[in-house]
């Protein structure tokens, strides 16, 4: 758990895609750390999700490693209920491993909100309400929207 003894997600469960390795297995340990259990969602390596989940374990914390392809409809669905079978209703959603375009991740958009008991946090939330720029691209003249910005409803 974290050194501080913050708890800032105590009895909130995230689902982290893509959280195996590299930055989703460290957002899914840091959210542990807050308190959250924590859905560790992973595509072809279950050993290094095993890793993961058994870190958040030893470190007092709760999680699930769940196998979803997250670029499959049907696979997102089954992803979100079983995460929200094993742990509860998901309130923070970690977007890492999906693609910008809106047809992947219109299985997020639905099934999540569906099953939150409030509003979660996920990147789908700013991309809807519309990112600011990047202030590097506004700099050099560029006039187009941020990407989050392009995928909004």
């Amino acid at each position: 758990m974290t050194d501080n003894g913050s708890r800032l997600f105590a009895g909130r469960v995230a689902l982290v895609t893509g959280a195996s390795r590299g930055i989703g297995a460290a957002t899914a340990r840091l959210l542990a750390g807050h308190g959250a259990a924590v859905a560790v969602n992973y595509h072809h390596d279950a050993d290094a999700a095993a890793k993961v989940v058994h870190d958040i374990h030893a470190a007092g914390g709760q999680a699930v490693a769940i196998q979803a392809d997250v670029t499959d409809p049907a696979a997102v669905h089954r992803l979100v209920a079983a995460a929200a079978a094993a742990l509860g209703p998901i309130d923070v959603l970690i977007l890492n491993a999906i693609g910008i375009d809106r047809p992947a991740m219109a299985p997020f958009l639905g099934p999540v909100h569906g099953q939150s008991r409030r509003r979660g946090c996920s990147t789908s939330d700013g991309m809807r309400a519309g990112t600011p720029r990047d202030p590097r691209q506004h700099r050099r003249g560029r006039t187009d929207p941020h990407p989050g910005q392009r995928l909004g409803r």
